[in-house]
C-alpha cells in the first residue's frame, strides 16, 4: 500500500477521518488516533522510549515457510531485541483450524455463488476454474474424495463444502470461541504485537496461484480474525534459497511450491507484524519499531522503485 510505515500512517489518518465518516453514517466512527501511535511507536532506547513485547512464530502448522521466509522472521526478530525491544517465542496453537475454518466460511454458500455473483455477468477468470471445481462438488462426493487424496487436500475438500443456515452458523461460533481463545493468550503473554510470516512463499510465478493459495494461510487467520495485520520489508531470497525443504507435509502443495520456489534469488520477502483487534495504532507502531530496528541493524531491506514515466 505504500513505501514506509509513515506513508501508511498518513493514510490511516485520511481513511479514518471525521469527513469519512460523515460521508457513511453506516461506518463506525473510531477515528484514527495520531497521538496514541506516536506514543507506541517512540524508540525502545533513550529517553522516553517505549519498549515493546513481541511474540513470534516461523511456522502456522499448515504451509511450511520456505527458506528466506522462515529466515526473515529470525532477523526481524534479532533486529528488535537489538533495538531493545522484548522478542518470545509464541505458539500457533489455533491458526491451523482458523485457516480451515475461514475456508469453510467462505465456502459455505457452495459452488462458488458469491464470486459469480460478484461478476455481475463477467466471465470467471480461468485461475479460478480449479477452485470453481472444488466448490461445486456434491457433499455426498466428498467424504470419498477426502480419503482418496488424503493429507491437506482432504483438509480441505472437507472444509470447503455447502453449508446449511444451521452449519454455517455453529461453524461462525466456532471461529468465535478460537479467536477468544487465541485472544486470551496474547494479553496473558503481554504482547504489544507477533511477527511471522507475510506468505508461505515469496511471489509466486504467473498462473501458479491457483494451486497454491493455501500458502496464504498467515494471511487468512487474521482475516477470521478480524485483527490488523501489515508486511514490512526484511529481506531477499538468497541464491541457496531457492527450495522447499517442506518435513511436515509430503504431498502434491509441496511439490508445486518446490517448484514455485525455482529463479526466486532476489525476490524481496517480509514479515507480517499482528495486533490484537481495534488496535491498528499499535499495529502500525510495531510495524515503525521493525523498520526502524532493521535500519540500525544496517539491513539493506527490498523496496520497490520509485514511480517515473520514460
Amino acid at each position: 500500500m505504500a513505501r514506509s510505515v509513515s506513508d501508511l500512517e498518513l493514510m490511516m489518518g485520511v481513511w479514518a477521518s471525521p469527513a469519512q465518516y460523515a460521508s457513511d453514517r453506516l461506518i463506525p466512527p473510531v477515528p484514527w488516533d495520531h497521538e496514541a501511535y506516536l506514543a507506541a511507536s517512540k524508540p525502545a532506547q533513550g529517553r522516553g522510549g517505549r519498549r515493546l513485547k513481541f511474540g513470534y512464530f516461523e511456522s502456522d502448522g499448515w504451509f511450511d515457510p520456505s527458506p528466506a521466509n522462515a529466515r526473515a522472521v529470525q532477523e526481524a526478530a534479532a533486529a528488535l531485541r537489538a533495538a531493545g525491544h522484548e522478542v518470545v517465542p509464541f505458539s500457533a496453537d489455533e491458526m491451523v483450524e482458523s485457516a480451515l475454518l475461514f475456508v469453510g466460511l467462505l465456502a459455505a454458500d457452495g459452488k462458488f455463488r458469491q464470486y459469480i455473483t460478484a461478476l455481475e455477468g463477467e466471465a470467471l477468470h480461468p485461475n479460478y476454474a480449479f477452485l470453481a471445481k472444488v466448490a461445486s462438488l456434491p457433499n455426498w462426493a466428498r467424504p470419498l474424495l477426502a480419503r482418496v487424496l488424503g493429507g491437506r487436500k482432504a483438509a480441505l475438500v472437507r472444509a470447503g463444502c455447502e453449508k446449511s443456515a444451521r452449519e454455517f452458523w455453529a461453524a461462525t461460533a466456532q471461529r468465535d470461541i478460537i479467536r477468544k481463545r487465541f485472544a486470551a493468550r496474547f494479553d496473558e503473554a503481554g504482547l504489544d504485537a507477533l511477527l511471522c510470516p507475510s506468505l508461505g512463499l515469496p511471489a509466486l510465478p504467473h498462473g501458479a496461484s491457483h494451486m497454491l493459495n493455501q500458502c496464504c494461510s498467515y494471511t487468512y487467520v487474521w482475516n477470521n480474525f478480524d485483527m490488523p495485520a501489515g508486511v514490512v520489508p526484511v529481506t531477499v531470497v538468497r541464491d541457496d534459497e531457492q527450495a522447499y525443504p517442506s518435513t511436515a507435509h509430503a504431498d502434491d502443495i509441496s511439490r508445486r511450491a518446490a517448484e514455485a520456489m525455482r529463479g526466486t534469488a532476489g525476490l524481496p520477502v517480509g514479515v507480517q507484524v499482528v495486533s490484537m483487534s481495534w488496535q491498528d495504532e499499535r499495529c502500525l507502531a510495531a510495524m515503525r519499531a521493525l523498520e526502524r530496528a532493521l535500519e540500525q541493524a544496517g539491513h539493506e531491506t527490498p523496496s520497490p522503485p520509485a514511480f517515473g514515466f520514460a
